[in-house]
């Protein structure tokens, strides 16, 4: 019997209508061109981002023998048949004259690049136009195997393409980026995009699903699509293709949102509360490390909301429950509140007495973050206030010296009674004899 495909291979994306990434629509537009095509690709970007799917599309455009007439692969043809088994199989099971995918940690040292230049590269194709190379994880390759490497990237043959795809483009030498024609950012999925393809996939698949549900699971797989489809594929196959929100918690061994409100909601209602919380949580089988994690990503995806970040990234419901539970918080308040947050996100190994005392403590101390900023705002306008009655005393004495201080005279200008007078003595033109 044959063994089932997983769900990963069966939906990798075949063409870039099917690949979701932002920088596919320049890239198409730029490949399309036979004039503007580059010859040598740089990918770059974190792990899981789609590089080395994005360059095997790519590759689609050297190998088609019958490009459509917008220059997109026409999918049909001998070379067109070869990258759909590379991507099907993957580098490993697919050997081919007109594409070779190659693993910079296995080929890297000079000795490697030069055999693979001399006996490959330089040769000309039997069965196609071009040979295309992809170096994954180029950055793994030693630093002398790529100055090999510039012999022949400083002249391209006309025959020969050349991806690089890494995740570490500043460990690459300076000369071979700069003979990239074509250097391209490729980042990870957002949230609702990795939540559309899964929602896609279940579809197909014809599972019972919750957006929520599938909004955590894209989580949990940090947006990696093969992170993310195998998690769905578990969950699927575990619940009888049920993918609800708490199928999803109870095997991922997350934490509800739901706790956390009550945890926020608690810590401001005071400590009566706020012990009633954590007694209920102790019960439970969270440990301290992943509820305060948990917390975490919480309270950051209120400032997101609050500093108008990412909000598209949430659904209605949650969206509008953070704005709620959060409204009390001023802008800079938040900062605070990540503060405290962070703090006990370090404490990573306590006891269970600690662990009580330690949640109870973080309640009170988000509870009183409102408060304490109060505080501070009271003492900064005292403060204030001080500093402009001093100010002003200061200014007063001044004002008062200025205006009695004695005013340089001239003697051309004042007679001696008036000088006198002026120093408060006596005038004597206006005394009386007796």
């Amino acid at each position: 019997m044959a063994q089932q495909v997983s769900w990963f291979k069966k939906y990798r994306p075949r063409t870039f209508a099917e690949y979701a990434g932002d920088f596919a629509d320049g890239a198409v537009k730029r490949f399309s061109d036979s004039e503007k095509r580059p010859q040598v690709t740089l990918l770059y970007g974190q792990y899981g981002c789609g590089k080395t799917t994005a360059a095997r599309l790519l590759a689609g455009y050297y190998l088609c023998e019958s490009l459509k007439e917008d220059g997109t692969p026409c999918g049909e043809c001998d070379g067109c048949r070869q990258l759909l088994a590379l991507i099907e199989d993957g580098e490993d099971d697919t050997a081919s004259e007109s594409i070779q995918e190659i693993n910079g940690s296995s080929v890297n040292r000079i000795e490697d690049i030069r055999r693979l230049i001399n006996d490959s590269m330089l040769t000309l194709p039997t069965f196609s136009q071009y040979k295309v190379f992809i170096f994954d994880e180029c950055h793994r390759i030693t630093r002398e195997a790529q100055n090999a490497l510039l012999k022949i990237l400083e002249d391209v043959p006309s025959h020969l393409a050349v991806i690089f795809a890494t995740t570490e483009k500043e460990k690459l030498l300076p000369t071979v980026v700069s003979r990239c024609q074509l250097t391209v950012e490729v980042r990870r999925q957002t949230l609702k995009s990795m939540t559309d393809i899964l929602e896609n996939i279940a579809k197909q698949e014809g599972l019972i699903v919750e957006r929520r549900a599938l909004q955590l699971i894209a989580k949990k797989g940090g947006r990696i699509p093969r992170d993310c489809i195998n998690l769905l594929e578990d969950i699927a196959a575990t619940y009888d293709s049920r993918v609800t929100t708490e199928n999803v918690l109870e095997r991922t061994g997350e934490t509800d949102t739901k706790v956390y409100f009550k945890f926020i909601e608690a810590a401001h209602k005071g400590l009566l509360d706020t012990l009633t919380f954590v007694s209920d949580f102790s019960q439970g089988d969270v440990s301290y490390p992943k509820f305060v994690s948990g917390l975490s990503r919480f309270v950051l995806d209120a400032v997101y909301v609050r500093m108008g970040i990412s909000a598209e990234d949430f659904d209605a419901a949650y969206l509008k429950t953070l704005k709620e539970l959060f409204k009390r918080y001023k802008l800079n308040e938040f900062g605070e509140l990540l503060r405290l947050v962070d703090a006990a996100a370090r404490r990573n190994s306590m006891e269970l007495g600690s662990v009580d005392l330690a949640l109870s403590v973080l309640a009170l101390n988000i509870g009183d973050v409102t408060k304490v900023q109060e505080d501070r705002m009271g003492d900064a306008v005292k403060t204030a206030a001080g500093t402009e009655n001093s100010v002003g005393a200061r200014r007063f004495v001044e004002r008062e010296t200025e205006l009695n201080a004695v005013k340089p005279v001239s003697k051309e200008d004042v007679d001696f009674d008036e000088f006198m007078a002026s120093l408060g003595g006596v005038s004597y033109n206006n005394t009386t004899e007796g």
